[in-house]
């Protein structure tokens, strides 16, 4: 597919959405109130429980080639390769 015909087709789409009552400007606007009148609260306290909670530790699991430094579960080392 060309740029040019590209530009078309989503011209073409935004037209007929704009047919049919879609405002995307519109969508924008209620989107960033909704971030606006959110709240949201970072409580250092809790950090490490939502860690562990997506990332529990398995250090029983881990065989000998990739044991690391852990700290409270999570690893410390720096991994620059993916094996």
């Amino acid at each position: 597919v060309t740029l040019k015909d590209a530009v078309q087709h989503a011209g073409a789409i935004d037209r007929e959405l704009s047919e049919h009552g879609f405002d995307q400007a519109a969508l924008e606007e209620a989107a960033k109130q909704g971030y606006v009148n959110s709240c949201f609260e970072v409580d250092s306290d809790g950090l490490l429980d939502v860690a562990e909670e997506f990332y529990p530790a398995e250090t029983d699991y881990i065989s000998s080639t990739q044991q690391g430094n852990y700290q409270n579960g999570l690893a410390t080392q720096n991994v620059s390769s993916i094996e």
